[in-house]
């Protein structure tokens, strides 16, 4: 909440926020800080403020407790790389497990939307699967596979292993 609520100060940054969702198939009419009514907290309900929002097609308002892991996961990456953009803030965000919580077409487009956001921008992203899906979604000249042998961890990029990873186009690594 605290990333949004600095962001949300910036023009335009919650509709962009907004508009990122319905790019990867939330249809999200409405982003707020609000009070977290999913759970009620002694001996003070209602002094927690959580994300606040609103589906196309459903009355009510959900807030982050209510969201799915998919959803969140997803709403969470959007705000802090959209806030770091913003900023020009040279931040690293590590996402594990990056498809976790979406189906195959969320998956893509969320893929999709977030190599899209830091490019060109002072953001690095860092993010681990062992999702076939995923890893289609991302050319093999940005991935790095790490291989551990007892207490030493090797990697391999595009750089290093051109050869490999060309093959791999053919073969499968």
């Amino acid at each position: 909440g605290e990333i949004f609520s600095r962001g949300s100060k910036l023009p335009g940054f919650s509709q962009k926020i907004i508009e990122d969702m319905k790019a990867v198939s939330f249809p999200v009419t409405s982003l707020e800080l609000g009070k977290l009514e999913s759970i009620v907290f002694q001996p003070n309900p209602g002094l927690v403020q959580a994300l606040v929002l609103r589906e196309q097609g459903v009355e009510c308002t959900i807030d982050q407790a209510d969201l799915s892991q998919g959803m969140f996961r997803c709403l969470s990456v959007l705000i802090q790389l959209e806030y770091s953009r913003r900023i020009a803030s040279p931040d690293i965000v590590v996402i594990d497990d990056i498809g976790e919580g979406l189906d195959f077409e969320r998956s893509t487009a969320f893929i999709k939307l977030i190599r899209s956001k830091v490019q060109g921008s002072t953001v690095q992203l860092f993010a681990a699967t062992n999702d076939r899906f995923v890893m289609n979604a991302v050319p093999l000249e940005e991935w790095i596979l790490l291989e551990r042998e007892g207490n030493v961890l090797k990697s391999f990029n595009y750089r290093n292993s051109k050869s490999v990873f060309d093959e791999f186009k053919f073969t499968g690594l």
